[in-house]
Formats: C-alpha cells, structure tokens, sequence
C-alpha cells in the first residue's frame, strides 16, 4: 500500500515523455490565485522549450498502460492532484476497489466546470504499439493546471503528487481500479513567496501561503457578518469554558445548536460514567454549577424523572462540596442509577450512559418506551463489538504486545482530555496472521477488539466498523460524524503502523473528517512506541452522498491538518514499574 521512494510506481504503466531531455517532472512548483476561484499550477509537468511568463506554460502528461487483452477496449484513466506525506505516498483509491463513475464525472474538470479536480485521460492512437498497450493524454488542449488544495503558512513544506489512476469499466456505472502511478513528490509555494525570494531587498518574515495572499488582498471588504460561533441554548459555552479544540474551527462550517447540545451531553455523559468506574479525586473537583455539562445533565434529568428528583439534583450539585467529596459524589450516582432502574428495568447506570450516547436524536420529551427499542439494538451492538479471536499467532512484528502510556493526554477539552487518559492508558496489538491484526484500547468505555485487514501492495478494500469504535476507545456516537470504517496498512519494515478512521458528516455540506493513528517504534528502544494523532478535514465539502460507507471512504478528497497530538508508550513489564515509580 505504501511507497517508500518519492513516487508510487507501477510494473503496467509508466510515464511517456519524448518531447525534450529535461526531466518531466520538477521538485517544486508555484502556483497562483485567481479573482474567479483557480490555483494554476505554473510550468507543470515542466517548461519544455522555452518558459512563457504571460500566458500558459507547462505541457500535458502522457501515460502508457499494459491492458490485458481482452479488457483494453474496457479500460478508462482518470489523474488528479492529491497530498502526499513525506514518509509514504497512499492512493486515495486502492488497487481493486469499486467506484461509482457519477462520483469521478461530478468534479471531472471541464470547459463547464474549470475547477473540478478529476482529469480525464483522453485515449492516443499510436500505430506502433500493440493494441494493448495503451496511451492517455492528460489536459491535452493545454488548459491551466488547476490544484485547489488550500495552504497556509504551516503547511507549505507539504508534499503534493500528480495521482494516475487506471480503471476497468465493470458495469454500467462502476469502476474497478487496476492501476496506479504517481509522479514524484512536490512542493507548492505561492509566485507571490516566489517573487519575494527573488528581490534582495525583501525584508524577512514568515512564509506566506497563496491563500493567504488573496485573503490579505480582501482584508478590507471581508464580510462583517461573519460571527464568531453563538453560545447554545442551555449555556454550554460560558467565558470560562475550554477555548476552541482548534483555531481553524471558525473557517468550517458551523452547525446548529442542538448538535453542540447533543455533543455535551455526550460529553458528561462519558465524564460520569468515567467517574464512576475510577472515582478519582483529579476529575470530580470539575462537578461545579458553571461546568459545561451541568445544564446537559439537568436536560436530562428533566425529560426522563420525576420533577421532585430534578429539584434534588439540582440542590446537590448547587451545595458546597462536603467533606468527603468522593462519598458525596457517589451518594449522587446511585440516587441517579436507583431512577434510572425505575424506569429502564433491570439496567445498571453504565449500560444507561452508554445507551444515551447512541447516535439518535435526543428529544427531552421522549418517552420510556421510545428509548427501550434503540436500547436493545445497542446492546445487541455491544456484545458483537465484544468479539475477541483467541487465534493470535506469534509474530516477529516488534509492535506486537500491550504498551502503557507514559505522559497525561493533552486536550483542550477538560471532558475529552479526561476521557481519553482513561480509556487510551493501555494499547494492544496482537497478530491473526500475515496481513490480519487485532488491536484495542484496554481500558476503552465500550472496549471492542478492532480486527484490521492490512492493506498491501496497494491491493485492499477499506473495512466498514461499528459506530461503538473510534480513536483511543471512545465511541465516536453522539457527534457531528458518522464513523464509515478504516484503512491499515504497515510501514518501515513492519516498525510502524498506521490506521486511518474516516467520517462522513451528518449535514450534507460540512467538511470530511479523517483521524490517523501513527504507532512508531523509536529508534533508541523497541520498548517504546510514540503514537501520532493527527486530526484531519477535508478541504472541499461532498458534492454528493453516495451512500455506500465504501464509497464514502473511497470518495477522494484533498486533506487538512489540523491537529497533531503525540503520545509516548513503553511496553508492558519493566517499563511499567519505572512509570509507577516517576507517579
């Protein structure tokens, strides 16, 4: 699935350039921003006879493709821009998967719409070759190179390939990838960045992005409309609360307010059901009046309990803190589950507080038996995810085994930073076979065994997973994001693993949300294992919903860092006692 060389490269397909002794492609490429909304690549693949300043310079790309037989009257190509990493080049679309074609036509660049991303590979007769051999020309009438991926000062060090992509018409309205080539990695600057790095005069200051240069041009006329996001309704956001998970927050699009209240009592509802499995002094002292879940749990309480017992809860959380807060707290959590048996049946509180993070809309009206079909499915649901194959077999994968975190997560969040330091202590990895891996977070609230097929040699379908599952143990029901499933895959002599979890937004219009996990050995031991979140967006909003959670994952997309959380982990055994020792 991963190239570790500066291209993904194919045994059936190749780059055809005969025009020139330059090479095709170059190392790095400007780019600049128009009124109307392009971000032409300059010179791309290559300035072939001489560069022309004022108007188009650049050539198109000619691809050759070793067909079978008696599918080369079948086979159709498609090349788009796609963001590449440094340490490894991953196709969006894997060799094997399916596609729906109106996916590809609905933002295939034409003279109606000039800023799609997809480029059609229009077929070249060449007399001396084999029938079966194969030749696609690329933006053959020499139309600008437009790449639409957004940049900023941070990330302009970001790889960039052009992705080649070859399919077989296998129905009417499907494509089977069979192939897939890439040019060499590149960076995009802005020709403003460009221009400056020219002038000796220039004064020195940070990078710019070429977004950032036409943003700075309509500084003056932005729209004062824009708005910071709104407080909702029951006053989760107070001045006090957490900042924002991350300054780019405001350049998505915004939810309504019922999604922020249906996420924070998701939030304490995870929070107290965390409480009551540890009781640790270091997260009850948060249980204050003006705590962001303290109005979600009175919503709660107010649609499900009686008026009287509302009033109790009320009073309880409102009352100085008594000596012993812990018995306080806990003497709260079971008049709490005592309700909540009444209601429910023979339920524990756990079992309730998992229940309410289901991804169903939350009515403060509802009544009982509304909630006891979903309740039965979810835990249907649960013992499924419970699965665990004792078929594990001995690997020589040094990542294999249980590792403990060494360092306290770090969030903006105190809810989630909490969570996640509970449930994401322990990670384990077990292996099923050559390409099959079990992992999970020990002490995760739902705690499932995740069974990952890795992919390899670009040649796997991505796995479609429960909505119990999500990064570091935590459910991802009850936000913004339906989970789709995940792509796995092995890196650097089996020493590094990664696994991408995709979501689809519940609002047709908001962003794509990807999460990947990065677990590297380090250098300097094979006891200790550094895991890296990053936190991703695509830049672009889904044109259309296919539905299918497959073709959700598989539907391309140009993706954003956001946020890069890393975590250190020792593996279980003497490393532990070191740890238990710094505490």
């Amino acid at each position: 699935m991963v190239a570790p060389a500066s291209s993904l490269r194919s045994a059936a397909s190749r780059f055809v350039h005969n025009d020139c002794a330059l090479p095709l492609f170059c190392d790095s490429y400007t780019r600049n921003n128009k009124n109307t909304g392009h971000k032409n690549l300059r010179c791309f693949p290559h300035c072939c006879g001489s560069h022309r300043p004022n108007s188009f310079c650049g050539m198109s790309v000619v691809v050759e493709h070793a067909a079978r037989p008696d599918t080369a009257d079948r086979v159709v190509s498609y090349s788009r821009f796609e963001v590449a990493p440094e340490a490894q080049i991953v196709p969006a679309i894997p060799i094997g998967a399916r596609v729906h074609a109106t996916l590809i036509e609905a933002d295939l660049k034409t003279p109606e719409q000039p800023l799609g991303s997809w480029m059609e590979g229009e077929p070249i007769t060449v007399i001396e070759l084999p029938t079966d051999v194969l030749r696609f020309e690329y933006n053959g009438n020499r139309q600008c190179w437009h790449y639409g991926w957004r940049s900023n000062r941070f990330n302009c060090t970001t790889k960039h390939v052009l992705m080649v992509y070859v399919f077989e018409q296998a129905g009417a309205d499907e494509l089977e990838c069979i192939d897939v080539l890439s040019s060499p990695q590149f960076t995009v600057c802005s020709s403003r960045r460009s221009s400056k790095a020219l002038a000796p005069d220039a004064a020195p200051s940070l990078p710019a992005s070429d977004d950032e240069d036409t943003t700075r041009s309509r500084r003056l006329v932005r729209d004062q409309s824009v708005r910071s996001p709104s407080s909702s309704s029951y006053g989760v956001r107070r001045a006090h609360s957490p900042p924002p998970e991350a300054s780019q927050a405001t350049k998505r699009p915004r939810t309504s307010s019922p999604s922020d209240r249906d996420r924070a009592i998701v939030d304490a509802l995870a929070f107290w059901d965390l409480c009551l499995a540890t009781m640790n002094v270091r997260v009850t002292s948060i249980v204050q009046r003006e705590s962001p879940f303290y109005d979600a749990f009175n919503a709660i309480l107010a649609g499900l309990f009686r008026q009287d017992f509302v009033h109790f809860v009320r009073q309880h959380l409102r009352a100085p803190p008594m000596p012993d807060f812990l018995a306080s707290f806990e003497e709260l959590l079971v008049a709490v589950a005592a309700q909540i048996k009444q209601a429910l049946g023979h339920t524990s509180l756990s079992q309730w507080l998992q229940l309410v993070q289901l991804d169903a809309e939350w009515h403060p009206t509802a009544t009982i038996g509304t909630w006891l079909p979903v309740y039965i499915a979810f835990v249907e649901n649960m013992q499924h995810a419970q699965w665990y194959s004792g078929n594990v077999v001995h690997s020589d994968s040094l990542l294999m085994g249980t590792w403990r975190r060494e360092s306290s997560v770090k969030h903006s969040s105190l809810v989630v930073a909490t969570a996640l330091d509970y449930s994401s202590l322990y990670w384990t990895c077990s292996s099923l076979g050559p390409n099959t891996i079990q992992v999970r977070w020990d002490d995760a609230l739902c705690g499932p065994w995740i069974v990952l097929q890795l992919e390899h040699e670009n040649s796997a379908m991505p796995q479609v997973h429960t909505q119990l599952l999500s990064i570091g143990g935590l459910s991802s029901i009850g936000t913004e994001w339906l989970l789709c499933g995940t792509r796995a895959w092995r890196e650097n002599q089996d020493d590094t693993l990664v696994i991408e979890w995709y979501y689809w937004p519940k609002v047709l219009g908001a962003p794509r949300k990807r999460m990947r996990e990065r677990f590297t050995l380090l250098p300097s031991s094979s006891d200790r294992l550094m895991c890296q979140l990053f936190v991703e967006y695509s830049d672009a909003v889904p044109l259309m919903d296919p539905v299918d959670m497959v073709q959700r994952i598989l539907l391309p997309a140009n993706w954003q860092v956001q946020q890069m959380i890393p975590q250190y982990y020792a593996r279980c055994g003497a490393a532990i006692e070191a740890y238990d020792a710094d505490q």
